[in-house]
């Protein structure tokens, strides 16, 4: 959405730096931290995007589409 923000035009000019959200207004979270534990701190920066480290390196991203979808999913498990 934020590189929606800049013009077509500006786009070739434009650094990633200028755009990018700063780490220090984004969620993040450990692989092993649950799901639920980092949802329940208060919302930060990213638009709902988590942030996944190990070891002080980024490790992957998790998206407010991802847990939908894993909702979703758990909706259809059965349960035991």
């Amino acid at each position: 959405s934020r590189l929606r923000a800049v013009s077509p035009p500006e786009r070739a000019s434009t650094d990633v730096r200028e755009i990018a959200w700063p780490v220090d207004d984004l969620t993040v979270a450990t692989r092993d931290e649950l799901v639920l534990d980092v949802l329940r701190r208060p919302a930060r920066g990213g638009d709902g995007r988590i942030l996944v480290t190990e070891d002080q390196r980024v490790v992957g991203i998790v998206s407010p589409s991802d847990i939908t979808r894993a909702l979703q999913l758990a909706e259809l498990e059965p349960t035991s």
